[in-house]
């Protein structure tokens, strides 16, 4: 966890150095972090610098770069290290993973080609809300469903007897709703929320198909409900993530905050219920429940999981096909994090850069390769 925190500092440091905003001290502490982490070889510190600042007509970005290469290179002293074993990715290449990250977010906008990725996020499509009748209407970005809902004519009529909404997040986007008793839910690509305009009775029942992190208000008098799929989730007023898409095996629920009830079992915060269909149990694991509340808030943050767990996972929201040409890659193991605004032609050359894997990308299909270290 140590070298976790130090690979972000240094992806800070080195953006300022990048900018010519970094003390002498900082340089010194940049220097003797990159050399703890085992990130000290010029060519990949050139190379990352490089991709930061690529060649322009004027001089002065190119000797900015190796004024700060020189610098940081002058307080490093090179050494090599053995590896008992081969780690599938190492620490100093997340290191390396958020320095590109923050160095390249510096300078998108002083660039002056700019080579466009076959695929991106997809803009043009939008969350709607199904009514009862089958009509679809296109959501605003961030809405107060319940709000829009009471304000139309047609549900002030049927207000009486509540009727069941539905809000479709396609691939490629994500979206935020506000409902009726204050609860914001957060639904992630190809996901499906199903409530009421206002909530009735003694519950406060929604249905979920797809992924959603829930912060429900708490109505001690109105217990909320979650049906998603095999899996019952009633709390009174938590935060918590709720994963069940309908091509998957499991159904994740994990605890952010508060208290939980899943299919009759309690759920502590950190804790994460697995209920596998095929034999229709239900496990309890600890997890690192901040990455869900990091996800919900727009961040991409994958924690020591599988290729093939990412590539599912990045398939939802930029909405492609992929293949391996290697399947035992599909266990290989990456950490990163990064805001979900980056393109994926981002993410690929960050996963690339760990010398682990490479891809080649045809129309909406991705093929993965194995990288340089596997050849």
């Amino acid at each position: 966890m140590r070298r976790y925190y130090d690979s972000v500092e240094i992806g800070k440091l080195l953006g300022k150095a990048v900018i010519s905003e970094i003390s002498d001290s900082e340089k010194s502490r940049l220097a003797s972090l990159i050399s703890n982490n085992n990130l000290n070889n010029k060519q990949d510190l050139e190379k990352i610098l490089r991709q930061a600042i690529p060649a322009v007509s004027s001089n002065a970005e190119e000797e900015k770069r190796e004024r700060i290469l020189m610098a940081i290179q002058e307080k490093i002293q090179l050494r090599k290290r053995q590896h008992k074993r081969r780690m599938i990715v190492r620490y100093a290449a997340a290191a390396a993973i958020l320095v590109f990250v923050v160095v390249s977010t510096v300078f998108r906008n002083q660039r002056d080609t700019v080579v466009e990725p076959t695929i991106k996020h997809i803009a043009s499509q939008e969350a709607v809300i199904e009514y009862p009748s089958g009509h679809e209407v296109i959501l605003p970005k961030e809405a107060n469903v319940a709000s829009m809902l009471v304000a139309e004519d047609t549900v002030k009529a049927e207000i009486e007897k509540p009727q069941i909404y539905t809000v479709k997040v396609p691939l490629g986007t994500s979206h935020k709703l506000t409902l009726e008793d204050g609860t914001n839910v957060m639904l992630y690509p190809g996901s499906e929320l199903s409530f009421p305009a206002h909530f009735s009775g003694a519950e406060r029942l929604v249905t979920l198909q797809g992924e959603g992190y829930f912060d429900v208000t708490h109505d001690e008098k109105r217990p909320f409900n979650v049906k998603a799929r095999e899996a019952s989730v009633t709390v009174l007023g938590t935060s918590f993530n709720i994963r069940a898409y309908e091509d998957e095996g499991d159904v994740e629920t994990v605890l952010v905050s508060g208290l939980v009830n899943i299919n009759n079992t309690k759920l502590h915060p950190g804790e994460m219920a697995v209920y596998t269909r095929n034999n229709q149990s239900l496990s309890v694991h600890e997890v690192d429940a901040n990455v869900y509340a990091e996800r919900a808030a727009g961040i991409f943050v994958f924690d020591d999981k599988t290729l093939e767990e990412i590539m599912h996972d990045l398939s939802k929201w930029f909405d492609f096909e992929y293949s391996y040409t290697d399947e035992s890659m599909k266990n290989e193991r990456f950490r990163f994090k990064l805001e979900r605004t980056e393109d994926f032609a981002t993410i690929m050359e960050m996963m690339k850069f760990t010398g682990e894997v490479s891809f080649n990308i045809s129309d909406h299909h991705v093929e993965i390769l194995p990288g340089k270290k596997n050849k």
